[in-house]
């Protein structure tokens, strides 16, 4: 039989007993794989999700305003997020989410900008720039 120890308080675990008996630590699988698992950030999501409808959306006509404040939201929700993430990473998840997050949402903001100064600045010589017709095809 091999020694195992206590993952809570390092004591050892006597015979087949999943439980510790000096801190009283739940060691059944069941019990490790929920200790191991941290939910994912519900930041993180909010900022991925708030990005892409950011990036897809830029397309709408006159509508860049909006879509710039949601991705500068969405980028502070990720930065928020990721901030959580890296304080306790045993409890909280989702860092990927967060950084697409931030990444998307700042092209998306980029995008924005872009789209909002083409339509206050001379809007017509950009479609005609970029091979676009009056019905935006």
């Amino acid at each position: 039989m091999t020694n195992r120890l206590c993952h809570n308080c390092g004591a050892p675990l006597v015979g087949d007993t999943h439980t510790c008996e000096y801190c009283g630590a739940d060691w059944t699988p069941a019990a490790l794989k929920a200790a191991r698992t941290p939910r994912t950030s519900r930041l993180a999501i909010l900022s991925f999700v708030l990005s892409l409808c950011a990036f897809f959306g830029n397309s709408t006509h006159g509508r860049a305003p909006l879509y710039a404040a949601m991705a500068l939201v969405a980028a502070v929700a990720g930065a928020l997020s990721l901030r959580r993430i890296r304080r306790a990473p045993d409890q909280v998840g989702g860092d990927l989410l967060a950084i697409a997050g931030i990444v998307l949402g700042m092209v998306a903001l980029l995008i924005a900008m872009i789209l909002a100064g083409m339509e206050y600045h001379n809007y017509d010589y950009w479609r005609e720039f970029f091979g676009l017709n009056a019905a935006g095809r």
